[in-house]
């Protein structure tokens, strides 16, 4: 198979392709009359071909099911390649629907046997992010002075996806309408000067109007489609009736009305190309889309109350642009690092605890550190970020070319299968491997390590200098420590003739976790190992193991019971 990518209208040009085209071959009455002039040896070798390129299909049909991250945002991506792959060979390539202008960049059309198009997916590399960590660095001063232009680094023509963790619903927003929104994933590819990009979401309904929607009947309206369409679309009638189905959940929830918004977007003139919303039920996608190409086949009427309901619409759903925006600052994110000086780790005696990742059942996972050491940096490294706000084009747009025919872009290059027309649309400014999934460690841990580093620096440098005075005075102090790792009712009480924090320092770098052992309480005594003693002996009901300081009780006993002997020893 070869690897060239094809767009649609280099595919039309294929002469061997119209042998495949349905849509032309058959009469009025959905027959193919030309079979009848056929010999039987020639209708033997069309059925042995049609077999072989009908198991080609299912094989690479299969192959795209089981590859992928499992994600949100590469599970959709797979699901319209399939898509487009089965109306390339059920009907040829005149009937892929609005959804295709919008995913055809993310993938790669390649030809079986030099006559059967299908839909491959371009590179992809797969990221795991915290969302509220990463809005909390769009909007404070953790990140930098972000341009947009900085996009025109990406590696051309490969995938980046950007996938949240944890629950969907942990991070909210509200649309135009009042309503919430949840995102649970990002995707962007690169191609030239234009930034192509989709957004996973879920649009929240209340239980009732769920259940409304789920019962809603409504059919779809195929009153203004292309006849190149209505054929395809007609046979699809007849397996569902014709009716959108039931709303589809984003994942993760139950009520979320899975969206997927999408565009283009110029990165040197930083404006918007054109957008599309879609919202997915069973059989259909809901869709407002402001590209004009849509309009070609529309009628003059409808067209205007077309744009009327699409200008609302977009109108209402400003939000959702900007938010799409600020994720383009994801790739950004991902290279962010805190800095801590050297100095300050070797004072505060522990260990960075060193993030390696592991083998998951997709995929391997990778940590991205957020805190780096470095020798010549004296505190954390912080910046500035700005949110801009992007126009939407308005003096053209993009159309396809037949036949394989040249045009040119908004800079007279020549670009061939499509061309820029220049023409104003005002309505439309109303209002590494697959196998790698890359996970961002978050800033405000990182932030929360250099506070921790910086604190015990200065308590050991404090301990130091009096350690030698309290070493002859024989005083020590009496602890209680727990561990974060450890069950809540779990608590460590020892003694030490230094300084409990430092202790509980050294017992967190042997562990290799810094900061594990926190300390929860501290009595100074002039004799703190015989009170050791008499404490260990009356908290033994409660010892987990005879030769561990470790105790299962309530801090709250913990504490009466050194209080009590303090005050009866005194």
């Amino acid at each position: 198979m070869p690897n060239k990518r094809f767009r649609l209208s280099e595919l039309a040009k294929i002469p061997s392709l119209g042998a495949i085209d349905h849509r032309r071959l058959k009469d009025k009455d959905g027959q193919l009359p030309f079979f009848d002039g056929l010999s039987r040896e020639a209708r033997r070798k069309l059925k042995a071909d049609s077999e072989r390129l009908a198991n080609s299909y299912s094989r690479i049909l299969q192959r795209l099911s089981r590859s992928g991250a499992k994600f949100p945002t590469d599970k959709i991506l797979r699901q319209m390649a399939h898509e487009y792959t089965h109306r390339y060979a059920s009907s040829g390539i005149y009937t892929q629907p609005i959804s295709f202008n919008y995913f055809e960049p993310f993938l790669h059309i390649k030809l079986i046997e030099q006559v059967a198009p299908y839909a491959d997916i371009e590179k992809e590399f797969n990221h795991l992010f915290h969302a509220d960590d990463y809005f909390d660095y769009v909007t404070s001063e953790d990140g930098g002075s972000f341009d947009v232009s900085s996009l025109m680094e990406l590696p051309q023509d490969q995938i980046f996806h950007f996938s949240t963790v944890g629950l969907v619903t942990d991070i909210s927003f509200l649309n135009g309408e009042g309503r919430e929104f949840v995102i649970s994933g990002f995707s962007m590819i690169r191609r030239a000067d234009s930034l192509h990009w989709y957004l996973i979401g879920g649009e929240a309904l209340s239980e009732d109007e769920w259940e409304i929607r789920k019962s809603d009947q409504v059919k779809n309206n195929l009153e203004e489609v292309p006849p190149a369409k209505l054929q395809f679309l007609l046979e699809c009638i007849d397996k569902d009736g014709g009716y959108r189905g039931k709303p589809l959940p984003l994942e993760g929830t139950k009520s979320h009305l899975r969206t997927i918004i999408a565009g283009e977007f110029a990165i040197k003139e930083k404006r918007h190309l054109s957008r599309c919303y879609l919202a997915e039920y069973e059989h259909s996608f809901d869709v407002v889309c402001d590209d004009p190409e849509i309009f070609r086949d529309i009628k003059t009427d409808a067209k205007d109350k077309i744009i009327l309901t699409m200008t609302e619409k977009f109108r209402r759903s400003a939000t959702l642009w900007s938010l799409a925006e600020g994720l383009f600052q994801l790739p950004s994110y991902f290279n962010t690092r805190l800095t801590l000086s050297k100095e300050a780790t070797s004072k505060s005696r522990q260990r960075i605890a060193k993030k390696k990742g592991g083998k998951g059942l997709v995929g391997d996972y990778v940590v991205i550190p957020a805190l780096e050491i470095n020798s010549s940096a004296p505190t954390s490294a912080i910046t500035t970020v700005t949110l801009p706000q992007y126009e939407i084009e308005t003096e053209g747009h993009w159309r396809r070319l037949p036949d394989g025919q040249v045009g040119m872009d908004r800079h007279g290059n020549v670009t061939p299968g499509r061309t820029w027309i220049a023409s104003a649309s005002k309505w439309k400014s109303a209002g590494i491997s697959s196998a790698t999934i890359f996970l961002k460690d978050t800033l405000s841990s990182a932030k929360l390590k250099i506070a921790q580093y910086l604190e015990a620096s200065a308590r050991v440098a404090a301990v130091v200098a009096s350690k030698e005075s309290e070493r002859c005075s024989g005083e020590g102090e009496l602890y209680v420590m727990r561990c974060s790792a450890m069950k809540e009712q779990i608590y460590k009480v020892g003694f030490t003739s230094g300084d409990s924090v430092e202790r509980a320092q050294q017992l967190s770098s042997a562990t290799g976790v810094p900061m594990a052992f926190v300390v929860i309480k501290t009595w100074r005594h002039a004799d703190a190992k015989r009170l050791e003693t008499e404490v260990h002996m009356l908290l033994a009901p409660w010892r987990i193991n005879d030769s561990r300081e470790f105790f299962m009780a309530s801090y709250d006993r913990i504490e009466r019971v050194i209080d009590l002997i303090i005050a009866r020893t005194s």
